[in-house]
């Protein structure tokens, strides 16, 4: 990770609502798919890592990064996007570290996001 101050935030809502032309509930519905779709691909990752398998992580990688960055959840995408790299180069070495940054860069941005999950799940 750069040097990145605690006080910054993993995730721009406001531009990614902006991106969906302000639809705050297509918004939310793209939060639920990111944070369900990157538990399953994040079991995938791992599974990657372990058995050296740098095709399935960039594929795997992929996936989460498209979603992320379309939710404005910069972070993830970031991390998503090094394991990407990492799987293009058909290298694994370094791959666990940038792991485990993804699963705090999910852990900070659902806090970060929490307003629009708790307001997605009374309106559903």
């Amino acid at each position: 990770m750069e040097g990145s101050g605690a006080s910054k935030q993993a995730c721009n809502p406001q531009v990614a609502i902006e991106r969906l032309g302000g639809d705050v509930e297509i918004y939310k519905d793209l939060l639920y798919a990111l944070f369900q779709g990157v538990s399953g691909q994040y079991a995938a990752l791992e599974t990657a890592v372990q058995n050296d398998d740098a095709a399935a992580m960039h594929y795997s990688a992929h996936a989460v990064k498209g979603l992320a960055a379309t939710c404005g959840a910069e972070r993830v995408a970031e991390c998503a996007h090094e394991l990407e790299d990492l799987g293009r180069a058909r290298v694994t070495t370094g791959a666990q570290k940038v792991l485990s940054d993804l699963q705090h860069a999910m852990q900070s941005a659902e806090q970060e996001l929490a307003t629009y999950l708790d307001r997605g799940a009374s309106s559903r």
